[in-house]
């Protein structure tokens, strides 16, 4: 007999070890540590290739649309999901961008105990990548395929309509 860890579940819940369905994706949930989760789409596959240039640090020098990000969290949450969030505080996400700032895939970091769904995790990606597009340093990029890109969005930034 062949036990697994892994579990396909159709619930919401965003659960240590699992694969959680949505509509149109699968997630995968991680937990490398006690008390945090680690969420990506099971077609990313960013995060395991070796880019053409080295990891430094890469300057945002700004955003195409300032408001990409911010319409994008308003597209999917609501003002009352948002405050249901607000304990929460953040939302860490890693952007896996191309050279020219555009978001190829995301991974989120949530709390354990997170109310973030993973039908809405599923549809931020789909709303980041569609709104959300970086200006990068070009001196930094030079040559390079891709780029993970660190960000905390705090959702009460996101409420209060000053998210950046």
């Amino acid at each position: 007999m062949l036990l697994t860890s892994n579990i396909i579940s159709n619930a919401q819940e965003l659960k240590p070890n699992t694969t959680i369905k949505t509509s149109s994706a699968s997630f995968v949930v991680h937990q490398p540590q006690p008390g945090g989760l680690v969420v990506y789409n099971n077609k990313n596959s960013y995060d395991k290739k070796i880019p053409k240039v080295a990891p430094t640090t890469i300057t945002i020098v700004g955003r195409r649309d300032k408001g990409g990000m911010l319409n994008s969290f308003k597209k999917v949450f609501s003002n009352d999901r948002l405050k249901q969030l607000l304990p929460e505080n953040i939302l860490p996400m890693q952007l896996y961008v191309d050279s020219s700032g555009g978001v190829l895939e995301i991974v989120f970091f949530l709390n354990n105990n997170t109310l973030v769904k993973a039908q809405e995790l599923d549809d931020l990606e789909k709303a980041i990548k569609a709104n959300v597009s970086l200006i990068l340093n070009p001196n930094e990029t030079k040559g390079g395929d891709f780029f993970a890109i660190s960000v905390v969005v705090k959702y009460s930034r996101v409420l209060d309509g000053t998210l950046k």
